[in-house]
């Protein structure tokens, strides 16, 4: 079982929430501001602000399967390079059972020069 963050079209209400759909949802959150997301036309890719201040970044924290998992490396193309799974750093939630495990999101590896910078995915 592995903790992953979904921020556009892999959460409830999206295009591919189905991928999802017998997994457990752990919570609702948002990163801290160190990244950026960018709208790639169809999805959203989540990249590292570096050295600039970075968005806090809305999404969803599944308790996925080895199975799952193995179908969101194939969604988010990682045997091409185009995304990889890493750690992700998220906003600290009150009043709600702390996530022991690491939580890890889809960074995209490609070019963002020239894509709209966003703070959210938008609602289906």
């Amino acid at each position: 079982m592995q903790n992953i963050f979904v921020y556009g079209t892999l959460k409830r209400g999206q295009q591919r929430a189905t991928t999802l759909a017998d997994q457990e949802l752990l919570i609702e959150t948002s990163t801290v501001a160190e990244y950026w997301m960018f709208n790639l036309g169809s999805y959203p890719g989540l990249v590292d602000a570096n050295t600039q201040p970075g968005d806090s970044i809305p999404g969803e924290v599944y308790r996925v399967d080895a199975q799952c998992r193995r179908r969101l490396d194939e969604i988010e193309c990682v045997d091409e390079g185009m995304y990889e799974l890493r750690e992700i750093r998220l906003k600290q939630v009150i009043g709600t059972e702390a996530i022991s495990d690491p939580v890890f999101a889809y960074f995209y590896l490609g070019n963002v020069k020239g894509c709209e910078r966003l703070r959210c995915w938008p609602e289906a």
